[in-house]
């Protein structure tokens, strides 16, 4: 998240501006700022400043090397990033949820060859009553393709990072009426465990 509200131009801007989502590469040798990129929130988010989950890193041709960071964030947008120039193929995200910042993806995303399997609702100010969701995009050279939607309980959230162990099974934790540093909700709070099946996944051919 940013650290102060900006306008559309990057200035800061405390009183009409907004916060939003960036990410950065650095040089590990030396600490130069190789690339920066950044987007802002929209109302009625522009005051969310909420800490976006760590990027999962996609090598989409199989050659051993990172191309993309795969990351969401507050508005529902799941944003793919080229790893060596900081720019969004196609110009905008990948892939928004249907319900946008009422379905927000504050956890991280799993990666699975071309695609990213996240949830949604794992942020304060995720509704309740939007239905939240679990979703499969295969990542395209130019955005996004949806390939599934699994629709969680009335009142779920996700708020950890998915994991897929070696047969293809996805692992999904989702909560109803838990919320980070609520202690005195939490007894109140219920979990379950979700385990998908990810052979149901149809993937196309390489483009």
């Amino acid at each position: 998240g940013y650290a102060d509200k900006i306008d559309r131009n990057g200035l800061p801007d405390p009183l009409n501006g907004s916060f939003g989502i960036q990410a950065q590469a650095l040089d590990l040798l030396t600490g130069t700022l190789i690339w920066q990129w950044r987007s802002p929130y929209a109302e009625p988010i522009a005051d969310i400043n909420t800490t976006p989950a760590q990027p999962a890193l996609m090598d989409r041709d199989g050659d051993g090397l990172c191309e993309y960071l795969v990351f969401g964030d507050m508005a529902g947008r799941l944003w793919v990033i080229d790893a060596a120039t900081g720019t969004a193929p196609g110009g905008g995200p990948a892939f928004t949820t249907e319900g946008g910042a009422t379905q927000p993806i504050g956890a991280g995303v799993a990666i699975h060859g071309r695609v990213a399997i996240f949830g949604t609702g794992g942020a304060e100010h995720a509704d309740d009553q939007a239905g939240q969701v679990i979703q499969a995009v295969e990542i395209t050279p130019t955005g996004g393709q949806l390939l599934w939607t699994y629709f969680l309980d009335p009142g779920e959230k996700v708020w950890s990072t998915p994991a897929i162990d070696r047969l293809g099974r996805i692992y999904f934790a989702a909560s109803a009426g838990f919320l980070p540093g609520e202690e005195e909700a939490w007894a109140l709070s219920r979990g379950r465990l979700i385990v998908l099946d990810l052979s149901l996944i149809h993937i196309s051919e390489p483009t």
